[in-house]
């Protein structure tokens, strides 16, 4: 399995979608319930490939990413070639996080800036997975536009 198995409540909200993933297969209602009955490591292996196929397509349309730690807060831009990174973290423990990014400039001496760019080995979807793995949420195109001005 490359990335995860969707839970229950994720497949179910896919119902529509992994019905039509069985029928491409030519797994139909009655072997489906048969399926389920007799080989449930089938069953399994089969939403193994189906979660794998929706996350596949899902990382791959991710293009932002966010991290918020308790002293870090990062901002993530990525294609297929490279990942962009901006990370504010705080200089000293007696501080937080900037609840408003204008914090950031009104006092720069809590905040330490680190910008770095990592060219894609593997895949854009592999590092999208490892990221999310990590904590990583899905941003906007405007999060990162706005830190990268502010920082300028």
């Amino acid at each position: 399995m490359r990335f995860r198995k969707l839970n229950f409540e994720e497949l179910t909200s896919l119902e529509k979608e992994f019905k039509e993933f069985l029928i491409i297969n030519n797994i139909h209602d009655e072997e489906w319930r048969n399926l389920n009955k007799d080989a449930p490591e089938k069953v399994s292996a089969l939403i193994e490939v189906f979660s794998d196929t929706v996350l596949l397509k899902v990382y791959g349309k991710i293009s932002y990413l966010e991290f918020y730690g308790e002293d870090i807060w990062s901002f993530f831009k990525i294609d297929n070639e490279w990942i962009n990174s901006i990370h504010i973290q705080v200089s000293d423990h007696k501080y937080k996080l900037p609840l408003q990014t204008g914090e950031i400039l009104s006092y720069p001496e809590r905040y330490t800036i680190h910008k770095g760019k990592k060219k894609i080995v593997n895949s854009k979807e592999d590092e999208v997975h490892q990221l999310v793995l990590k904590g990583c949420f899905v941003g906007t195109e405007d999060s990162w536009h706005a830190i990268e001005n502010l920082l300028k």
